[in-house]
């Protein structure tokens, strides 16, 4: 596969994108000139840091000043958005698993919505496609208010976009952008020509999960790219946009919003890499081989070559680059060869969670882990404390507001319909045991029924 003039045109793309200077430059306060009914013109690649605002600093500075000043008191940053709006600060995260739940990602995203719901408030925002059996359930539909997210929003709404706003239900209730990925798909020829023309990047079409991708995260970075428009339009203060995607899945995205140069801070979180899942499930002894893997050659075996490209391009343009954990690091450092720009040091608290597939998913190998482990620490005589958290979630029948009132209703109905059969039944015994049933002894009277049934749906 590595013989293919194709995959060795895209082998120098990448090898040129990972050598370009990654140094700041003054690109100064944006030209506003474009009309709004313009899509983004495809500039040559620009893929020198992000200028976060007007200002002339490394957008690293700004990133690392904020995580740096939360640290020393995070509860001054706790006021729900007030400080953000002030500084006309928005977060933009990005996962294929947002009010989408297919594996650990959902849960890692879900679990810190509320503690930035509380930092950010509505400048918190997430994208993600959108998948009617969940959002159904776990979306409240809500228009935005004007304003650039707003107008943003519309102008995808005029090219034809599908596109579905609201409140994921969860801990903090997170503003959402959900994207119908079928209302754009007429463009997926064209989005993979630019992705090949600007990266060296092919996509093959019977990659059906790869061309998902491509198209829900074109429509990513054309939002980004109109937001940042209409965000830098008229107003007083230069905003600060931060976008963080989540896997390969949304690489694509990340690297768009490079190659059109829209003045964003990207942060890319891996928490796998892909190499890494497909040698582990073909009992390779991974870890202990890092260093001897020829990575471009495994990751042809495996078929997924392109999407390594993905993985790799999106690492290295991204000005942040995170892990999970401390062994993805290790596993990013050798194959995708960058260090992640945040250790994890002396963590003592554990996590797993996957599918409720307790083998498959490495529960007892953690399991076995925490037992050796605790042993090494009394023999070693460490005072320090771990506390492991196992996560295995199984499949969950859930409800909506909707669902859980028409319950409440039809609880109420039937408890009515209870009371008119039991005072039909003691007058039909009385009628019998009387002097009959007459015209003006009516069993039921229709006032009766007509008001215990609308007392029963209030």
């Amino acid at each position: 596969m590595l013989d293919n003039p194709s995959v060795r045109q895209s082998v120098t793309h990448i090898n040129k994108i990972i050598t370009i200077n990654e140094s700041s430059t003054d690109d100064g306060k944006k030209n506003n000139a474009r009309p709004a009914t313009e899509a983004p013109a495809l500039q040559e690649p620009c893929l020198s840091c992000c200028v976060v605002g007007e200002s002339k600093t490394d957008p690293y500075d700004e990133l690392k000043l904020n995580k740096v000043d939360s640290t020393n008191d995070l509860m001054e940053y706790l006021d729900r958005g007030e400080s953000a709006v002030v500084c006309n600060k928005w977060t933009f995260e990005s996962s294929w698993e947002v009010a989408n739940k297919v594996g650990g990602n959902y849960t890692v995203i879900r679990s810190k919505d509320s503690i930035s719901v509380e930092e950010l408030g509505n400048q918190y925002i997430l994208l993600c496609p959108y998948k009617e059996e969940y959002a159904r359930v776990e979306v409240e539909d809500l228009e935005f208010p004007a304003g650039p997210m707003n107008n943003a929003v519309s102008k995808l709404r005029d090219l034809g976009f599908r596109i579905h706003t609201g409140r994921w239900l969860v801990a903090g209730n997170p503003l959402v952008i959900l994207f119908d990925i079928g209302s754009a798909s007429c463009n997926l020829d064209q989005y993979k020509q630019t992705l090949f023309e600007k990266s060296g990047i092919g996509i093959p079409h019977e990659d059906i999960e790869s061309n998902d991708a491509v198209i829900f995260k074109f429509m990513i970075a054309q939002f980004i790219y109109e937001f940042d428009y209409f965000s830098n339009k008229g107003g007083e203060i230069v905003p600060k946009i931060v976008c963080h995607f989540h896997e390969w899945l949304s690489g694509i995205g990340l690297i768009m919003t490079r190659l059109w140069n829209i003045k964003v801070s990207t942060v890319f979180t891996m928490h796998a890499t892909l190499l890494g899942r497909y040698l582990c499930a073909q009992n390779v002894d991974f870890y202990n081989n890092l260093e001897k893997i020829d990575i471009d050659a495994e990751a042809g075996k495996c078929q997924i070559f392109h999407r390594y490209c993905i993985e790799r391009a999106a690492t290295y343009l991204a000005h942040i680059f995170t892990t999970v954990s401390e062994i993805t690091g290790i596993e990013a450092e050798h194959l995708l060869k960058r260090h992640r720009d945040f250790d994890l040091d002396k963590n003592l608290y554990f996590f797993i969670a996957g599918r409720y597939e307790f083998g498959n998913k490495g529960g007892d190998i953690f399991i076995e882990s925490l037992a050796r482990l605790n042993h090494m620490m009394h023999e070693s005589g460490s005072d320090k404390t771990v506390v492991a958290f196992l996560i295995f979630p199984t499949r969950t029948n859930n409800y909506n507001v909707a669902t859980l009132l028409g319950q409440v209703l039809a609880k109420s109905l039937r408890d009515t319909v209870h009371l008119v059969q039991q005072k039909f039944s003691r007058k039909m015994y009385e009628a019998f045991h009387g002097s009959g049933i007459s015209e003006n002894n009516k069993l039921l009277s229709q006032d009766d029924i007509i008001k215990r049934f609308l007392y029963a749906s209030q």
